[in-house]
């Protein structure tokens, strides 16, 4: 029993934290999200098939670590074709980013363009 209790838990390391997530992100082959506030810049990077890099600050973390930041990100933001810069910015602050100074949003879906959102407070 305890044998595929650890199993289990392993497959979820590996395989993802949220199923629905990691597929669709999995659909994509790069999703990079940066934002610069006052005083620090935050970056989730994900680039097909498993690279994955999260850091805040000075502090920066790769693959597995990374992974479970980069996928909730994903998860929460509304990423699609037609959403504007605002309206991803709006999501970020609401999300607790209250000081965003700037915000780079890249997305490209398997076999699409890449698509780029860009904002800067005035």
């Amino acid at each position: 029993m305890r044998g595929l209790f650890f199993t289990f838990t392993l497959l979820l390391i590996l395989f993802g934290f949220s199923a629905n997530g990691y597929a669709v992100l999995q659909d994509s082959t790069l999703f990079k999200v940066v934002v610069k506030e006052s005083d620090q810049i935050t970056k989730w990077e994900y680039h097909y098939p498993f690279n994955y890099v999260f850091s805040k600050e000075k502090h920066e973390m790769k693959g597995l670590q990374a992974k479970q930041e980069v996928t909730k990100l994903f998860e929460e933001l509304p990423i699609r074709k037609d959403i504007t810069a605002e309206e991803l910015a709006q999501t970020l602050e609401a999300k607790g980013f209250s000081s965003i100074e700037r915000m780079d949003v890249y997305w490209q879906a398997k076999e699409d363009q890449l698509y780029t959102w860009v904002w800067e407070r005035k």
